[in-house]
């Protein structure tokens, strides 16, 4: 449960160090690093404005994408202990849920009606061809050399603590530069 809670606030966090760094280097002072914190907040008290073109899939589609998310988020170990929901091919399933949530997105974006709804759509599936495959293709040699397909042996192989000499000399053979 630790892990869940530390992604939930690393990802606000470092998207306000993200946005704070590239508007120092652009020359701006740019907002605060809790920025997207206090958005997050004043964007949950506002209501939903839908367009009348739309279906329920556009209504459907946040849900369906957060609950991926998040239960992705679950299975992601923190150090050596185990993800809260951990089985063997936990990454396999892991990779669905993350295909499952981008299907949801492009669709709702495709069902908004708008002249705009198919480079919106068409956008967001070319930024996933772009970082998907080699994300998935870095879980696939993982899982090669651990030869299991599950997150919690990703962990303890290549931890930076090891408990046992076999991560230690796993670590020292394929993670160490």
């Amino acid at each position: 449960m630790l892990s869940f809670v530390l992604i939930a606030l690393a990802s606000l966090f470092f998207t306000g160090v993200i946005i704070r760094t590239k508007s120092i280097t652009a020359g701006r002072k740019g907002p605060g690093i809790m920025q997207p914190m206090k958005d997050v907040i004043r964007l949950m008290k506002k209501g939903s404005v839908y367009s009348r073109t739309t279906s329920i899939v556009f209504r459907l589609a946040p849900v369906v994408y957060f609950c991926t998310v998040a239960m992705a988020a679950l299975l992601i170990p923190f150090g050596s202990s185990r993800g809260v929901i951990s089985f063997n091919g936990d990454f396999i399933f892991f990779a669905y849920l993350l295909g499952l949530g981008k299907f949801f997105s492009i669709i709702a974006a495709m069902d908004t009606g708008s002249s705009f709804e198919g480079m919106g759509a068409s956008r967001e599936a070319l930024y996933s061809l772009f970082a998907e495959p080699a994300f998935f293709i870095i879980l696939g040699s993982l899982a090669l050399l651990t030869g299991t397909p599950r997150f919690t042996i990703f962990s303890r192989h290549c931890t930076l603590a090891p408990t046992s000499p076999t991560p230690w000399l796993f670590w020292r053979r394929w993670c160490w530069p």
